[in-house]
């Protein structure tokens, strides 16, 4: 009492600083990243006999103690009829440094595209000087082929017979002559105007060729949503490799693992190593592995954005790329194939 008469302030932000210290990690430790309620983790911290009291700090209420963490944007706050909910922002250097190269990475990606959108406008733009150049009957000439070529038909144009295979990606279209005119005379053959010049596109190649980008688009924000929400990536069954050399020692640098449980919110694993032919269980940490990608023709799973956690076989390893193409065989992707994914995105399954 003595002590803290002689200087209150002191006091108090030391044993605030403690108290915060502690419910933090316990926050942290035990819950991770996970929204939970901030009566329990208060339960939680005040069952060890050693901890800060409340009482002592400069919080009155655990209350103004949640509503600081928010203020200070050390935890994401929100209120709710059960009372006030928290989620600890992990602020860990090593998944800033990683997300900070994504989102480099990212940006790179969106630059290249706008260049390669710019340099196809001025082609284009070239493309139709020249044309306007070389006078009047060449452009009208383009402009009753581009008429032409809208999906239109009169009455004595043959029909439009459209056929699927089920189960490929591969679509046969069969066209009759009055939808697609690509030559003036009617009944001569398609290849009686000029077989040396690229058939126009029509518009039903457009408009699928619309909607594959469109599916490409959709699918690179999916992937880049997903790894932006999911930085754990490992899963039961598969098989790892250290890759960190202060691991026990440097014991287990190199050697395989097998997964066989997933703790700590996915950024830890139970793992039974193989070390010269002995199997060692050990707790290790996401960091300290990497993926091993399974060999053309083999099964491995998804880690890492676009169809996370699917099963998929690898059509080609990309050596010099670091890169692979898989298929995905189960869930919503079922079915895609997914090229150039990165090594890091795809890990082997145990057994294959």
């Amino acid at each position: 009492m003595k002590l803290f008469a002689e200087n209150p302030d002191e006091m108090i932000t030391t044993f605030s600083a403690n108290f915060e210290g502690g419910f933090l990690e316990q926050l942290s430790r035990f819950h991770g990243t996970k929204k939970v309620l901030a009566n329990r983790i208060y339960a939680e911290y005040i069952s060890n006999k050693e901890h800060v009291h409340m009482n002592s700090t400069r919080w009155s209420t655990l209350g103004d103690f949640v509503k600081y963490l928010g203020k200070e944007s050390k935890c994401v706050v929100e209120e709710c009829d059960e009372g006030w909910k928290i989620q600890w922002i992990d602020r860990d250097p090593r998944l800033v440094e990683k997300q900070a190269a994504f989102d480099n990475k990212q940006q790179e990606e969106l630059d290249d595209a706008d260049r390669q959108r710019v340099s196809l406008e001025r082609q284009v733009a070239a493309m139709r000087a020249a044309r306007a150049a070389m006078g009047g009957g060449a452009g009208g000439e383009e402009e009753a082929t581009a008429e032409a070529l809208e999906l239109r038909r009169d009455d004595s144009a043959p029909l439009v017979a459209v056929a699927v295979m089920a189960g490929s990606a591969r679509r046969k279209v069969l066209v009759g002559l009055g939808v697609l005119a690509a030559a003036g005379d009617g009944g001569g053959g398609g290849g009686s105007s000029s077989s040396t010049a690229r058939a126009p596109v029509s518009a039903l190649e457009r408009v699928m060729r619309e909607d594959e980008e469109r599916k490409a688009r959709e699918l690179a924000a999916a992937d880049a949503r997903l790894r932006a929400q999911h930085k754990a990536w490992l899963h039961v069954g598969c098989v790892v490799k250290v890759v960190n050399k202060a691991v026990a020692g440097g014991a287990l640098y190199k050697s395989k693992a097998t997964v066989d449980a997933v703790i700590a919110d996915g950024f830890g694993a139970q793992c039974t190593v193989d070390v010269g032919g002995t199997l060692v269980k050990a707790v290790l940490d996401q960091d300290d592995l990497e993926t091993t990608v399974p060999k053309a023709g083999r099964r491995g799973v998804l880690v890492r954005g676009a169809g996370r956690g699917a099963c998929c076989t690898v059509l080609e390893v990309r050596k010099a790329d670091f890169q692979c193409d898989v298929r995905v065989e189960d869930g919503l992707l079922k079915g895609t194939v997914l090229a150039r994914r990165e090594y890091e995105d795809v890990c082997k399954l145990v057994g294959e």
